[in-house]
């Protein structure tokens, strides 16, 4: 097993089914054999135990190593029917991640599955992302048809957002240029990722308002 550990608090829950499981979950995180990730009450939500943030560790020989990845986690109320809500707050270009929200595509999800389940998945799709289960047409396609774009785009942002250890000094610098020009940072690396870096196609759909995949109408948190 990956040598990482989970790390749970466990709070006060009243004495509901639902709860009782939500805290069963917690304390078999704390008690199993040594995970990849990190865990904790969300500090803004230290009374409300459906919240939880985490780390992932990005893991070896993959576009991530050396990140450090956030994650919020929520129970909703028909939790475990409805699975957990689940999305990085850490940007990472990832096909089966939302580069602009953080959102992540879960497929798959059973009532038998459990938090330990859920976060394993999650490492396992930073490992073997899943081009069948898309979340970004952008990113998929290119980790798809341009895999070598893909990685280092992938290695760039882990750079940026993550701390990762390859720094992509062409990407910085194109990113550079639209910046000096007034675009905001993550609207020119998200424009220049979504077009393989191709400094012209960028400009085209950055600066055409009639382009409907115009990034300057999208928000990004």
């Amino acid at each position: 097993m990956d040598n990482f550990k989970l790390f749970a608090l466990i709070p006060k829950m009243n004495n509901s089914i639902y709860h009782r499981r939500i805290e069963s979950e917690l304390r078999e995180i704390n008690t199993d054999e040594p995970v990849a990730i990190e865990i904790q009450n969300s500090p803004l939500n230290m009374h409300e135990p459906r919240y939880l943030r985490g780390i992932i560790s990005g893991p070896p020989d993959t576009p991530y190593e050396g990140g450090k990845y956030c994650l919020e986690i929520f129970y909703p109320d028909k939790y475990p029917f409805k699975p957990p809500d689940a999305k990085f707050l850490t940007k990472i270009w990832h096909p089966n991640v939302s580069p602009v929200t953080g959102t992540i595509s879960l497929d798959g999800w059973s009532p038998a599955m459990t938090l330990e389940a859920l976060l394993l998945h999650l490492q396992a799709l930073l490992r073997d992302p899943d081009p069948n289960n898309p979340y970004d047409t952008f990113v998929t396609d290119q980790y798809t048809h341009s895999r070598d774009i893909f990685i280092l785009t992938a290695k760039h942002w882990s750079n940026v957002y993550a701390g990762g250890p390859c720094k992509v000094k062409e990407y910085d610098e194109k990113v550079k240029t639209f910046t000096d020009i007034g675009v905001k940072e993550i609207v020119a690396r998200y424009s220049l990722s979504s077009c393989s870096w191709d400094q012209e196609a960028t400009a085209i759909i950055l600066f055409d308002d009639n382009d409907p995949l115009c990034p300057s109408d999208i928000s990004f948190p």
